[in-house]
């Protein structure tokens, strides 16, 4: 069958993947920041300031 080989900049590639996963975190993160927080903040002043009028 299929043999498993490794290939010899494997150790680099792992630490690439580490990097990449904790700048997709984070990336994340200032994603909900910004729809759950920043967004319904602009919405809500939106709403007291102009909102009233529509």
């Amino acid at each position: 069958m299929a043999d498993i080989f490794e290939f010899k900049d494997s150790g680099s590639m792992r630490e690439d993947i580490k990097e990449l996963r904790k700048k997709l975190a984070h990336r994340l993160s200032e994603r909900d920041e910004l729809v759950y927080t920043t967004c319904e903040n602009i919405k809500m002043k939106y709403m007291v300031e102009i909102g009233y009028l529509e």
